[in-house]
């Protein structure tokens, strides 16, 4: 299916912002015996190493789908090769985590909401993308 690029801003910021709001609230709903500082501690450091790395990967996709301007691109060109293989396992992280006996919620409790709160910061960048991309002509 080929769409207009701009709207792969879109695609892009519904990729994240799904996945975003699913790992954040998981995160916040995890209730461990322990709630104290190590929790807060956990999850800013995984909020900081996360916007490192989307943040830097949405600049160069916004980069790479800005050289894609006035034309119709296929739907996986929303993000490059890397990108897909990242979020593949990602995916497959979670699903492998979720499948082992250990309990793991003191892991949830700290380090989901860290990673959504930066999948939905990705998500905004990518629609503000959007916004600007629509408001060009």
């Amino acid at each position: 299916m080929r769409i207009n690029s701009k709207y792969l801003f879109l695609i892009a910021s519904i990729i994240w912002m799904i996945p975003g709001i699913i790992i954040t609230r998981r995160g916040f709903m995890t209730t461990p015996d322990s709630w104290g500082i190590w929790r807060i501690v956990g999850a800013v450091l995984t909020l900081a190493f996360f916007l490192f790395i989307f943040t830097r990967m949405t600049t160069k996709n916004k980069k790479r789908i800005n050289g894609f301007e006035g034309t119709k691109q296929s739907v996986f060109n929303t993000f490059e090769l890397k990108t897909w293989i990242i979020i593949l396992f990602m995916i497959l992280l979670g699903v492998v985590l979720r499948l082992l006996p250990w309990n793991i919620e003191v892991f949830v409790a700290f380090f989901y909401p860290g990673l959504g709160i930066a999948l939905l910061t990705a998500a905004i960048i990518f629609f503000i993308a959007f916004i600007q991309a629509l408001s060009r002509k």
